[in-house]
């Protein structure tokens, strides 16, 4: 995350920010955060447009490929000042103490705007429940949701088992997100976005839980756990307000990295890549085909591009067919892809989960299908690696990767 001030006439008004996501994590444990990477509180990087080498070198020393990275940080920068650029040119033209009002108005809004909405919720307390698999669990978690709506008070009150060995768990923060993001997707479209938005939002969960986890756990792949909470949101909005019951999406942020040394320029090598599935069946509508959803913001390279850049080649990248929840309304299909490794001694971490159970369809639509992770050897042996969170494999090898469908609508 870089965040930079915005000034105008000497009086700092803002900040812009951006967060990018370096593909530079592999070969690491996550058994607690200290593993996971180094940790890095709010530092200045940069003065008078320029880098601040000592800083620049410790962050290049913690990077497994520093030449990409240094990109990435340059392009990122650029971002912001652009971002910065934009946000002085709106101040200047509309003066300081317009902006400054426009923007307490632009919090104040959103406020009224979700209070209205939740208004129109039927008062109560809704429930929902989830089972939750990962290949980094021994065995699922039990993960509910009591959800009450008060007047224009929307409370959500979590309950799960303690923080893991993994890294599964979310921060308080996260699980504020999700749920900002499941009560705006599903019932506030047109609210904007913003902390006034989240006023009329409580969100709670036992500290030290694998969802309000404390210091020193790991977070790495906490994605897949606030798939889970979106599902939960879901669930129990769908319990007040009928109307909006659907099939469960995927659910996962199904992850595929593989590392090594690239046999051509003898360089170390990362290929970090989310894919999507199914999503899920609506009334109105049939799941979408091979989407991420919910809380992942990644698309997938190209695979030109993959293969140009890393010693892999793509062998299949096509949908499901059987992976679709079956209803009035089918499900989305989920996503095959089978990719042949072309160096020796090469590390795969494959994470993910609905590997045991499957997304939900909807007002009796059937359940989507599940993943599953496996590897192929030159001489036809097919070994199954669902359960395994990284494995090596060699030249020739080929590693497959199913994602879920989507649940289907209406029996």
């Amino acid at each position: 995350m870089l965040v930079a001030p915005v000034f105008h006439e000497g009086t700092r008004v803002g900040f812009v920010a951006n967060l990018g996501h370096h593909a530079d994590f592999v070969q690491r444990r996550h058994h607690h955060v200290f593993e996971e990477g180094i940790r890095i509180p709010p530092l200045r990087i940069r003065r008078d447009r320029e880098w601040i080498e000592e800083t620049l070198a410790l962050l290049m020393a913690n990077f497994q490929v520093p030449t990409e990275r240094a990109a990435d940080l340059e392009a990122q920068v650029a971002a912001n000042l652009v971002g910065v650029a934009g946000f002085e040119r709106v101040v200047e033209s509309a003066g300081m103490e317009t902006f400054g009002a426009a923007a307490m108005e632009v919090l104040d809004y959103a406020e009224r705007q979700i209070r209205q909405i939740v208004e129109e919720i039927p008062d109560g307390a809704y429930e929902a429940q989830e089972s939750f698999d990962s290949n980094e669990l021994a065995e699922p978690l039990p993960l509910a949701l009591e959800l009450t709506v008060e007047g224009s008070d929307l409370r959500l009150r979590f309950d799960a088992p303690p923080q893991v060995l993994g890294g599964l768990n979310m921060v308080q923060s996260a699980l504020e997100a999700t749920c900002y993001y499941a009560v705006k997707s599903l019932v506030a479209a047109d609210v904007l976005p913003n902390a006034g938005m989240f006023r009329a939002i409580s969100v709670e969960a036992p500290p030290g839980s694998v969802l309000n986890a404390e210091l020193p756990a790991a977070v790495f792949t906490r994605s897949q756990t606030c798939q889970r909470a979106v599902d939960l949101v879901y669930g129990a909005l769908g319990q007040a307000l009928p109307d909006l019951r659907r099939g469960q999406s995927h659910g996962t942020n199904t992850m595929l990295v593989t590392s090594g040394e690239d046999p051509d320029s003898g360089v170390f090598y990362a290929y970090i890549e989310t894919l999507g599935g199914g999503g899920g069946a609506g009334p109105e509508h049939p799941g979408v085909n091979g989407v991420q959803v919910h809380v992942t913001n990644t698309s997938n390279p190209p695979v030109e591009s993959l293969e140009l850049e890393y010693p892999l080649q793509v062998v299949e990248y096509g949908l499901i067919e059987e992976s679709v929840g079956a209803g009035e309304a089918s499900g989305g299909r989920g996503i095959r892809r089978r990719i042949r490794i072309l160096s020796d001694a090469t590390v795969v971490e494959y994470n993910g989960t609905r590997l045991t159970t499957s997304p939900d369809g909807g007002d009796g639509g059937e359940a989507g299908g599940r993943g599953r992770c496996w590897v192929e050897r030159p001489d036809g042996e097919i070994v199954d690696r669902s359960g395994q969170v990284d494995f090596p494999v060699e030249a020739g090898d080929v590693v497959g990767v199913d994602t879920p469908g989507g649940g289907g609508f209406g029996g």
